[in-house]
């Protein structure tokens, strides 16, 4: 499967590949027909067998763990996306979506301590009846310049369930209440959405 948010880009590129064959300039057709071969592969959306344990929170993206955290009370946990993942995110735990907030204006290289707190990103806050409110952040990265949430405000989620696609490389960060789960994961392992537990509810 492809994923829906990157039609559009799909058929520009694809309009552009059969272009450049009508006009018979074969140089910019190929070009046009290599981006589009990596971008069906950057937006793959393959079908997941979801884990659904109840005392069990699933990876929101698929990478590489870089960074897990324990400051003011709370874990984070940060999952960098190279432009090989895919880059569908998923929720992590059932609950009510409460607040989506977009900030940011640059584009750093997403898997720099900085880009937390300056790249463009979108922070979705879900409240669980298990662990109370907790918040997924995706960040764009030096790349990425695209943020695609599918979540609404008041929208009650599914634990695995899709919420949307950073386009081109980028990081996830989910942010949990320290006192109520136990990390599963460590730095440096790599992880599944919606397949590999990141964190046990205690």
């Amino acid at each position: 499967m492809i994923a829906k948010e990157g039609l559009k880009i799909i058929l520009l590129l694809s309009s552009l590949t059969f272009l450049g064959l009508f006009l018979r300039n074969y140089f910019i057709s190929a070009i046009f027909a290599l981006l589009l071969f990596f971008t069906l592969f950057f937006l793959r959306d393959p079908k997941r067998d979801i884990k659904t344990e109840e005392d069990k929170i699933v990876s929101p993206a698929d990478g590489k763990i870089i960074e897990i955290s324990n400051e003011n009370g709370k874990t984070e946990i940060s999952i960098f996306m190279s432009i090989t993942d895919v880059h569908v995110n998923r929720v992590p735990l059932s609950g009510q979506v409460t607040s989506i907030r977009r900030s940011g204006s640059k584009f750093m290289r997403a898997f720099l301590k900085e880009a937390d707190f300056h790249n463009v990103q979108c922070e979705t806050i879900i409240l669980s009846p298990f662990i109370g409110e907790y918040s997924v952040i995706q960040i764009s990265g030096i790349i990425a310049r695209r943020i695609v949430n599918n979540l609404r405000v008041g929208m009650e989620v599914k634990t695995g369930q899709r919420m949307g696609i950073i386009l081109y490389g980028s990081k996830v960060k989910i942010i949990l209440p320290q006192d109520k789960v136990e990390v599963l994961v460590k730095e440096g392992e790599r992880v599944k959405a919606g397949i590999t537990y990141i964190a046990r509810i205690k």
